[in-house]
């Protein structure tokens, strides 16, 4: 079954995206540097240049979109008994995704419940850690953001 993709200008659907992925990771995963998308997207000048996305960018861009999203689905976080584990797995997941608009915008949560959940444990200190309810939810999320990775498809208009 082939999926039919939405066709979104570049300028108008990439900064939604870098709402919710990490700029430096979808650079990464074009094995381009993320100055290289932010003066593209920006339409910065430098050195008397002035960059713009171009036809040939489009492919490898939407390339990397496919290919961030299957990074992501592969980077679910666990829920195991081992919480420094479960910490390690959302730091991997957040290498991708922007965290924040998990945490904020999908689950409601604050910068510090998310941060003390974070914590390394210290002696005499409590700290919270990942319910599972909570890594459902970041999974869920994280999900929905590679599956709209994978059904974009940017032109340019």
């Amino acid at each position: 079954m082939v999926n039919e993709k939405i066709q979104i200008d570049i300028y108008k659907g990439l900064p939604m995206v870098l709402e919710k992925v990490k700029s430096v990771a979808l650079s990464a995963v074009m094995g381009k540097c993320n100055t290289w998308l932010n003066n593209k997207m920006n339409g910065y000048t430098v050195n008397g240049k002035t960059f713009a996305f171009t036809d040939n960018d489009i492919p490898q861009i939407n390339n990397g979109l496919q290919l961030l999203g299957e990074e992501i689905s592969q980077s679910m976080v666990q829920f195991v008994d081992n919480r420094e584990e479960v910490i390690r797995q959302v730091k991997l997941l957040a290498t991708f995704v922007r965290m924040p608009y998990i945490y904020s915008t999908v689950m409601g949560k604050t910068k510090a419940w998310y941060d003390n959940r974070k914590l390394a444990k210290i002696p005499g200190r409590k700290v919270n850690t990942f319910k599972e309810d909570d890594i459902l939810a970041i999974n869920m999320a994280a999900m929905q953001i590679a599956n709209e990775l994978r059904s974009i498809e940017f032109v340019l208009k």
